[in-house]
């Protein structure tokens, strides 16, 4: 069992499966009648790079990729609600996550600091990996490329 952010956490759960978002402008999934589950106001990303490793995740570049998502919607964290954690279930990784929300949450005082759920859907289903060879396309169905004739 997963168990992020706690004190027995002792690592992920490998899952098997795939999944897939349809993103599309909001007026025009508005315009088609499409039922809307969210809205993606802002987005950020950053790069651990300076950390030693995949395994051992730096506070500093979540914490980056927090404070993009957040400017680029205009929003402070105490406007969110509920968090949808990336919650690995280690130690390394779900500490370099708390921090990184902490801190966060520090540089953004607010007078009426909101409640905010955190959870993480992985915890449930599991840390479905890529394949080990990824699929290839088959190029005998494929049309020619613009310009060249068929032979």
């Amino acid at each position: 069992m997963c168990r992020p952010f706690d004190k027995d956490a002792d690592g992920f759960v490998l899952g098997e499966g795939a999944g897939s978002v349809v993103l599309r402008p909001l007026p025009d999934a508005l315009a088609d009648g499409d039922r809307v589950y969210a809205v993606i106001k802002g987005i950020g990303s950053a790069n651990d790079g300076a950390s030693p490793g995949p395994l051992t995740p730096a506070p500093e570049g979540q914490l980056r990729a927090m404070r993009r998502a957040y400017a680029d919607a205009r929003a402070t964290p105490s406007s969110v609600g509920f968090l949808e954690a990336h919650g690995t279930g280690t130690r390394a990784g779900d500490r370099a996550e708390a921090q990184a929300l902490r801190r966060l949450h520090t540089e953004y005082p607010d007078d009426d600091p909101a409640l905010c759920y955190l959870g993480s859907a992985k915890a449930l289903i599991g840390h479905s990996l890529p394949p080990r060879t990824p699929p290839r396309a088959d190029l005998s169905r494929q049309p020619p490329p613009a310009g060249r004739a068929h032979r």
